[in-house]
């Protein structure tokens, strides 16, 4: 990847060799070359469009590590950790990585992220669609890519602002055993949201859908109609796609986790052991 001929075979001398990265610098310079080989790999497989996919990951730190804090961590709360931002093709290739520190936010520094990345790929490349999970949900990435004129879909945490939303809908539109979807119009009462946004509003029934995905928020469990589903909310300005199919074009984005197990797992991403950030 970096154009070496050979490799030693001794760790320690790959170890002293990674220790000496320790210039902002040094380390852009290699994280340069590894976009120059994603980027390579691309046109090797003729890859002209895809969709993007951004999304954040928490890696579990054990010992002293710089940048390793106590921050978001689902599985081991609080442990220190580490908190990359990754981005992908939908076709699976990683194209940029970001580490941060474990007690940044979940979508800190998404418009500069994405902007490198946009121009990691080239200007010849077109960027079809850019999906993202609910930490991506923030006004300044939301107004950049609307003004740039992508094509986006963002999944949105159900804030309690969102619930009255939703307990307004009177018109649900089946789709499948236990699957009904809705759309509804909102705009934050900051002014910092500038335009209303367009919402698409999941449901699945519990009974029907064992598995279903989603969340149930605490307002709804105590109400009849509403407590026995799980509930996906998402924004768009897709205009020409009715609410089914945006539900459906977001849909493939669950592969989005087979990617990162595959990086932390079969990659070492998760269990890398440096001192230096």
């Amino acid at each position: 990847m970096f154009g070496v001929d050979w490799l030693p075979l001794a760790a320690s001398t790959l170890t002293r060799f990674w220790n000496k990265i320790d210039t902002q610098s040094l380390v852009e310079q290699l994280g340069n070359a590894s976009r120059l080989f994603a980027k390579t790999v691309m046109d090797w497989e003729g890859i002209k469009e895809d969709n993007l996919n951004l999304d954040s990951s928490v890696l579990t730190r054990y010992g002293r590590q710089q940048g390793a804090n106590k921050g978001y961590n689902p599985k081991k709360p609080g442990r220190p950790s580490h908190h990359p931002i990754l981005a992908f093709l939908g076709s699976g290739y990683v194209v940029n990585v970001w580490n941060r520190s474990g007690d940044c936010h979940a979508g800190q520094g998404a418009v500069g992220f994405f902007q490198q990345t946009v121009m990691t790929l080239g200007s010849s490349f077109r960027v079809k669609q850019v999906f993202c999970d609910s930490s991506f949900y923030q006004i300044d990435f939301i107004d950049y890519l609307h003004d740039k004129g992508y094509h986006y879909i963002i999944a949105v945490p159900i804030w309690p602002i969102f619930h009255q939303q939703i307990m307004r809908i009177q018109n649900w539109q089946p789709l499948d055993d236990g699957i009904e979807v809705a759309e509804f119009e909102f705009k934050h009462f900051d002014p910092k949201w500038k335009r209303s946004l367009r919402y698409v509003v999941v449901r699945q029934e519990v009974s029907a859908r064992p598995q279903a995905s989603g969340k149930q928020p605490s307002l709804f469990e105590e109400l009849a109609a509403l407590k026995n589903y799980r509930y996906s909310l998402l924004t768009t300005n897709e205009c020409q796609l009715l609410a089914e199919e945006v539900w459906r074009e977001y849909r493939p984005r669950a592969n989005d986790e087979n990617v990162v197990k595959d990086l932390k797992e079969g990659y070492g991403f998760a269990a890398f052991n440096l001192p230096n950030f």
